[in-house]
């Protein structure tokens, strides 16, 4: 279980999380639901370790995510960030990284 407990967090003197408590259960999918600028990106940076909390504890099956190293917490948590970009410079390593090349060929299913 992924938890929680207690979460606050500030850019400088802005205040974004405050006394958050979550969990996330293993094998189920959870869903984050706010408005605009209400601290969800935080938070899940806050739980994934991206971010450290100004104040609380987050915890993976009841052990603080600090006492894990990034390869460890990479073995139970992923984190796909909302905005991420990388250039190719061809289409065919763009399709190769993707898995999309026919076998053989090194051309693209498209």
């Amino acid at each position: 279980m992924l938890a929680g407990k207690n979460i606050t967090f500030a850019y400088r003197e802005q205040k974004i999380l405050h006394g958050i408590d979550i969990e996330v259960a293993p094998g189920r999918m959870t869903a984050l639901i706010g408005p605009n600028g209400s601290g969800k990106t935080t938070l899940m940076k806050c739980l994934t370790g991206v971010l450290k909390p100004s104040g609380g504890m987050v915890t993976l099956s009841e052990t603080p995510i600090a006492h894990f190293s990034a390869k460890q917490l990479a073995k139970w948590i992923a984190y796909v960030p909302q905005f991420h970009s990388i250039t190719f410079p061809s289409l065919r390593q763009c399709c190769w990284v993707g898995g999309r090349i026919l076998p053989g060929t090194g051309t693209p299913m498209i």
